[in-house]
């Protein structure tokens, strides 16, 4: 059975600070592979983002829901401490400062 490769909405974005140390409001499986492949903090060779990378992939190909892609991309995230809670007021967009 194929997915329509048109819906690849998220139910519910993902909050995901890029290597940058900007925030990235993640609510399509497009702006996954984006974050994944040209803002991502961590590794790219770790296993968790090996497997969002390619969920993503089988989600734009129609052969995955994009909420498998989510899921995964969640794991990536959580993997590299990249993910955020939900931001509370316009501040938390902002890049986080390094403590010393």
């Amino acid at each position: 059975m194929r997915i329509d490769p048109l819906d690849k909405k998220f139910d519910n974005p993902l909050f995901v600070r890029r290597k940058d140390g900007h925030l990235a409001i993640v609510n399509s499986v497009a702006q996954a592979a984006d974050v994944l492949l040209n803002g991502w903090p961590g590794s790219q060779s770790r296993k968790a983002h090996v497997a969002a990378r390619e969920a993503c992939l089988r989600a734009l190909q129609g052969l995955e829901d994009a909420r498998k892609a989510r899921e995964a991309v969640e794991a990536a995230a959580k993997d590299a401490g990249a993910l955020e809670r939900m931001p509370r007021v316009i501040t938390d967009f902002l890049p986080k400062k390094p403590t010393s």
